[in-house]
Protein backbone atom coordinates (compact mmCIF):
# COMPACT_ATOMS: atom_id res chain seq x y z
CA UNK A 1 0.00 0.00 0.00
CA UNK A 2 1.43 3.35 -1.02
CA UNK A 3 1.06 6.34 1.28
CA UNK A 4 0.14 9.74 0.01
CA UNK A 5 2.64 12.55 0.61
CA UNK A 6 0.66 14.04 3.51
CA UNK A 7 0.42 10.72 5.36
CA UNK A 8 4.08 9.92 4.77
CA UNK A 9 5.10 13.37 6.07
CA UNK A 10 2.91 12.98 9.17
CA UNK A 11 4.44 9.58 9.95
CA UNK A 12 7.97 10.90 9.39
CA UNK A 13 7.35 13.87 11.70
CA UNK A 14 5.89 11.62 14.42
CA UNK A 15 8.91 9.32 14.20
CA UNK A 16 11.33 12.25 14.40
CA UNK A 17 9.46 13.74 17.36
CA UNK A 18 9.49 10.42 19.23
CA UNK A 19 13.15 9.83 18.39
CA UNK A 20 14.13 13.23 19.77
CA UNK A 21 12.33 12.58 23.06
CA UNK A 22 13.77 9.09 23.36
CA UNK A 23 17.31 10.30 22.66
CA UNK A 24 17.02 13.16 25.13
CA UNK A 25 15.86 10.87 27.94
CA UNK A 26 18.47 8.19 27.25
CA UNK A 27 21.49 10.42 26.57
CA UNK A 28 20.79 12.98 29.28
CA UNK A 29 20.42 10.19 31.84
CA UNK A 30 23.68 8.52 30.87
CA UNK A 31 25.68 11.75 30.70
CA UNK A 32 24.29 13.07 33.99
CA UNK A 33 24.97 9.80 35.78
CA UNK A 34 28.53 9.58 34.40
CA UNK A 35 29.26 13.17 35.38
CA UNK A 36 27.89 12.65 38.89
CA UNK A 37 29.87 9.44 39.28
CA UNK A 38 33.07 11.17 38.19
CA UNK A 39 32.54 14.15 40.47
CA UNK A 40 31.41 12.27 43.57
CA UNK A 41 27.81 13.49 43.28
CA UNK A 42 26.12 10.22 42.34
CA UNK A 43 24.44 9.68 45.71
CA UNK A 44 22.93 13.16 45.56
CA UNK A 45 21.59 12.42 42.08
CA UNK A 46 20.13 9.09 43.19
CA UNK A 47 18.42 10.85 46.10
CA UNK A 48 16.32 12.98 43.74
CA UNK A 49 12.62 12.05 43.82
CA UNK A 50 12.55 11.63 40.02
CA UNK A 51 15.78 9.63 39.62
CA UNK A 52 14.35 6.08 39.81
CA UNK A 53 11.42 7.03 37.57
CA UNK A 54 13.85 8.47 35.02
CA UNK A 55 16.09 5.41 35.21
CA UNK A 56 13.20 2.99 34.64
CA UNK A 57 11.81 5.03 31.72
CA UNK A 58 15.31 5.19 30.22
CA UNK A 59 15.73 1.42 30.55
CA UNK A 60 12.32 0.82 28.99
CA UNK A 61 13.20 3.01 25.99
CA UNK A 62 16.55 1.28 25.67
CA UNK A 63 14.88 -2.12 25.48
CA UNK A 64 12.19 -2.00 22.78
CA UNK A 65 9.80 0.26 24.77
CA UNK A 66 8.84 -2.67 27.01
CA UNK A 67 9.03 -2.66 30.80
CA UNK A 68 11.19 -5.57 31.93
CA UNK A 69 11.87 -4.99 35.60
CA UNK A 70 14.99 -6.56 37.08
CA UNK A 71 14.99 -7.70 40.73
CA UNK A 72 16.40 -4.37 41.97
CA UNK A 73 13.70 -2.42 40.13
CA UNK A 74 10.99 -4.73 41.42
CA UNK A 75 12.09 -3.92 44.97
CA UNK A 76 11.67 -0.18 44.28
CA UNK A 77 8.20 -0.39 42.75
CA UNK A 78 5.87 1.35 42.68
CA UNK A 79 7.70 4.52 41.61
CA UNK A 80 5.70 7.71 41.22
CA UNK A 81 6.74 11.03 39.76
CA UNK A 82 4.57 13.99 38.72
CA UNK A 83 1.35 12.00 39.00
CA UNK A 84 2.59 9.00 36.98
CA UNK A 85 3.10 5.64 38.65
CA UNK A 86 5.14 2.76 37.33
CA UNK A 87 4.22 -0.48 39.07
CA UNK A 88 4.80 -4.21 38.79
CA UNK A 89 1.62 -4.73 36.75
CA UNK A 90 3.40 -2.99 33.85
CA UNK A 91 6.10 -5.66 33.61
CA UNK A 92 6.27 -7.07 30.08
CA UNK A 93 4.05 -4.31 28.70
CA UNK A 94 4.84 -1.54 26.23
CA UNK A 95 5.29 2.04 27.37
CA UNK A 96 2.56 4.10 25.74
CA UNK A 97 1.78 7.80 25.64
CA UNK A 98 -1.16 6.95 27.88
CA UNK A 99 1.36 5.99 30.55
CA UNK A 100 3.72 8.90 29.96
CA UNK A 101 2.84 11.70 27.56
CA UNK A 102 5.24 13.87 25.60
CA UNK A 103 4.39 16.70 27.99
CA UNK A 104 5.51 14.58 30.96
CA UNK A 105 8.67 13.52 29.12
CA UNK A 106 9.51 17.18 28.46
CA UNK A 107 8.78 17.98 32.11
CA UNK A 108 11.19 15.22 33.17
CA UNK A 109 13.87 16.50 30.79
CA UNK A 110 13.42 20.05 32.11
CA UNK A 111 13.54 18.82 35.73
CA UNK A 112 16.80 16.96 35.12
CA UNK A 113 18.25 19.89 33.19
CA UNK A 114 17.38 22.34 35.97
CA UNK A 115 18.96 20.00 38.53
CA UNK A 116 22.13 19.69 36.45
CA UNK A 117 22.42 23.42 35.90
CA UNK A 118 21.58 24.54 39.46
CA UNK A 119 22.67 21.73 41.76
CA UNK A 120 25.71 20.09 40.23
CA UNK A 121 29.15 21.49 40.84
Amino acid sequence: MLLNDETAMRIACEELYESAHRSAIKELFTLTKLYCHGTGQLQALKAQPWFQFWRIIRNCWSHDMIFNFNPDERALLPVTWSGITIDLSMNGKHLTHGHCSYEKIRELIETAQTYAMQQLA
